[in-house]
């Protein structure tokens, strides 16, 4: 019986080895980087910093005590009365359900508590990741480790890592991803409804910037997965895909329309009306993000979006483009999702349309991981398909392209 039990558990294991070695990996590299700037628990360094430190450390401390001593605090303000800016807290900083950790620590801990929420929220995204590239791309477990830290670890994460309310939505944006890509093929939406209503109400500001993501990753969606598509078709799959993400706010609604009227009576009461068309960084800018180290802290107030994941991908991404079995209506598919990004980045209208209509103070394109997400989607594909060779022009071009833009950009950062 023991025997038995044993060569059963043995597939098992088997198959979440990958998930452990790619979860390993990620661990081994964040306990580096904190061994090495001395973080909590390895040195006296904390996370506790600018609105990390001086607001939402007191919003973490405000869900402990909701939850354990005073439940009615989920509704009421004492300083400004019934409903006041209660529920639009809650939304914005403390429906993580990664936040159900801080009930293991005192209040003398949180320090430790958000070390521990941030590892935890990098390694779920490395995790989900993972398993979208293995479930979608059938990646192996070393390349799928790769591309999943580069998503965990991209540029994005580390500028904007003191407001880690954001991150839950980078930890469910490949589910969604994939389960997005079960509605189109398999006609299951389940995984899509689910995770889409969970991050939506982890986070509706970061899941709103998600919905207009996938608005147009949907479209291409449909063009990468069947080969002959016809208005007809189009709308057939599009549709299915609309009717499913209602079905997913609608289960989000909950929480999202008390938020909504909760905003209407304050924060939305503010909403700038002066639209232009004023630019906010050119294509050059814009590029040099591409690169590592690009980032300043200064950039925090206002800087270019952040978009760096890896060489590798910016490398894939190229080839992605010159891969002749990727059929040119999917590559013209990619390229119209990719148009809003840059509208977002180079418009201001367009950037506080991303934004809900307000213009970030601070730590600008807040949608930009976005923008990382379908990039390393890109490579995965080229990857994918890597073994049919480029001809010789098309190498020669894609290398001098390359090594043209990094030597002008090197060269620009020594003046």
């Amino acid at each position: 019986m023991s025997q038995h039990v044993n060569q059963h558990a043995m597939p098992r294991l088997a198959r979440y080895k990958p998930y452990l070695l790619n979860l390993g990996l990620t661990t081994l590299i964040l306990m580096g980087l904190a061994i090495f700037k001395g973080f909590t628990p390895f040195g006296s360094n904390s996370m506790l910093t600018i609105d990390l430190g001086q607001q939402y450390i007191d919003f973490f401390s405000l869900f402990r005590q909701t939850l354990t001593q005073t439940p009615e605090q989920f509704l009421y303000s004492f300083q400004k009365g019934y409903g006041g800016e209660m529920i639009g807290v809650w939304a914005y900083y403390l429906m993580s359900p990664f936040n159900l950790i801080l009930l293991l620590f005192d209040e003398q801990h949180l320090a430790a508590a958000v070390t521990l929420l941030t590892y935890l929220k990098l390694a779920g995204a490395s995790l989900t990741f993972f398993y979208f590239a293995r479930k979608k791309y059938h990646t192996n477990t070393v390349m799928g480790s790769l591309f999943a830290n580069a998503y965990a670890l991209m540029s994005y994460t580390f500028t904007y890592m003191l407001n880690i309310m954001w991150f839950d939505v980078l930890v469910f944006l490949p589910l969604i991803a994939l389960g997005l890509d079960r509605i189109m093929t398999q006609r299951r939406s389940k995984l899509y409804v689910i995770m889409l209503a969970v991050s939506l109400i982890s986070n509706y500001y970061i899941g709103f910037m998600m919905c207009i993501f996938l608005a147009f990753y949907a479209g291409y969606v449909i063009f990468e997965k069947f080969p002959k598509v016809t208005i007809k078709s189009f709308i057939k799959h599009y549709s299915d895909f609309v009717i499913q993400s209602l079905m997913g706010a609608a289960i989000s609604a909950m929480m999202l329309i008390p938020t909504f009227m909760a905003l209407l009576s304050s924060k939305a009461t503010h909403t700038k009306t002066d639209w232009n068309w004023d630019v906010a960084h050119n294509l050059e800018a814009i590029g040099s993000k591409l690169f590592l180290g690009s980032f300043v802290f200064d950039e925090i107030k206002k800087g270019s979006p952040n978009l760096y994941s890896s060489i590798l991908v910016s490398l894939f991404v190229v080839y992605y483009f010159f891969i002749r079995k990727i059929r040119w209506q999917e590559k013209i598919a990619a390229i119209v999702v990719l148009i809003p990004f840059y509208l977002g980045f180079h418009f201001k209208i367009f950037d506080r349309l991303w934004h809900g209509g307000q213009f970030p103070i601070w730590y600008h394109f807040r949608f930009s991981f976005l923008t990382t997400f379908f990039l390393i989607i890109l490579a995965l594909k080229a990857f994918q398909n890597r073994r049919q060779a480029l001809a010789y022009w098309q190498s020669i071009l894609m290398i001098v392209s390359v090594t043209v833009y990094t030597y002008y950009y090197y060269g620009r950062m020594s003046d």
